[in-house]
């Protein structure tokens, strides 16, 4: 079989955990499924992101546009994709939404619900456009890949998406990246150069208003009270600035501006020195369809705090605490919980080591292929 995998909606000067989703899956696919040619459509921005692999079956088509000039994108999904499928001969059109045409067996990948969940928080025109467009992507999906069960739930509840058409398949860790250390007390040099001196509680998201990174800080500045010692680090790119300078403003508020360091977006192999370090990591989210950060702490060993709502508690498996997002006083009981209670730090980290084991690229590979053939 012939199958193209459309990389074209992540921005590389700025990418989501979707563009590592992709790189990793990719890598996988090509191994597990080595019968089969995969075409990647990828854009003169993003095309060095992906590869050298191990076969020989993947093949490149280059478009002039990923997401770093978005409206161009968009365009070219439409009206771009139709012929180089044609042309290439494709059994299997693997995308984020349906195109204005395609001639083969379509499957989706949909990431995301804000359209429905967080309809506030996106641009009018971008909202517009997914509240058009996913009906219609429903309709001429022949599969719908779904991250988690919560996902898959709201899949039904909006888009009346069938149980038939709805593929389960859960995303992955790289546990060559993600794995725990023997001493967290010693500081990385690449983590000192962040302003760290002492132990510190960790948050790691893109920072868009649902993240409800606020009511970390908030309880944070509860917690920094009684346990003066922590510091709090906010890990990820700034979606939206007025959202960043909303944070720093609560720092500011609470006086604990000095004791707070955000580091804007940094690459994965950072990313996992600030999780083996960190002391706990909380993630008091309100909405995700999946929570990839909470298992990648796990996977370095970092105890894990993360809101009672959406996919979390799932992605978790009894492995995390857990805590109503829009508490703030019950986050600062959490906080005090764990970081006061070597047993019960001990316990929930073995839990959540094991936990994100369960988690492999090459499983997802597996159900991921699977949804394409079948």
């Amino acid at each position: 079989m012939k199958i193209a995998i459309n990389t074209l909606s992540e921005d590389p000067q700025s990418p989501s955990g979707a563009l590592g989703y992709y790189i990793n899956l990719i890598r996988e696919i090509s191994r597990v499924g080595k019968d089969n040619t995969f075409y990647l459509f990828v854009s003169r921005a993003n095309q060095n992101l992906f590869g050298p692999y191990e076969e020989n079956n993947v093949k490149k088509i280059l478009f002039p546009f990923s997401n770093e000039r978005q409206k161009y994108r968009v365009l070219t999904e439409h009206f771009l994709f139709a012929p180089a499928l044609r042309k290439y001969d494709i059994d299997v059109l693997n995308t984020g939404v349906a195109p204005l045409y395609c001639p083969c067996k379509l499957v989706i990948t949909m990431k995301t619900m804000h359209a429905y969940t967080n309809p506030n928080e996106l641009p009018f025109s971008t909202l517009l456009y997914r509240r058009l467009i996913y009906p219609w992507t429903i309709k001429k999906a022949d599969a719908i890949i779904s991250n988690s069960k919560s996902h898959a739930k709201d899949l039904k509840k909006y888009l009346n998406v069938p149980n038939n058409k709805i593929k389960l398949v859960y995303e992955a860790i790289d546990h060559s990246i993600f794995f725990p250390i023997k001493d967290k007390t010693v500081f990385d040099p690449e983590l000192s150069s962040f302003g760290l001196k002492r132990p510190f509680i960790l948050f790691v998201s893109s920072l868009w208003p649902y993240k409800n990174a606020e009511t970390l800080v908030d309880a944070y500045a509860m917690f920094k009270q009684q346990c003066p010692k922590y510091m709090l680090v906010i890990v990820g790119f700034a979606r939206e600035r007025n959202y960043l300078m909303k944070l720093k403003e609560r720092a500011s508020k609470h006086s604990i501006s000095e004791s707070v360091v955000f580091t804007g977006g940094v690459p994965h192999t950072i990313l996992a020195k600030f999780y083996q370090t960190a002391s706990v990591f909380v993630y008091p989210s309100l909405y995700e369809t999946f929570g990839l950060t909470i298992l990648e702490a796990m996977a370095c060993g970092c105890p894990v705090i993360t809101s009672n709502v959406s996919s979390m508690p799932e992605i978790a498996g009894g492995a995390a605490v857990l805590f109503d997002p829009r508490n703030t006083e019950k986050l600062n009981q959490k906080l005090r919980k764990v970081l006061s209670d070597e047993k019960i730090k001990e316990i929930i980290t073995n839990k959540g080591l094991k936990r994100a084991s369960e988690f492999t690229w090459e499983k997802t590979a597996k159900k991921t292929l699977e949804a394409f053939l079948n």
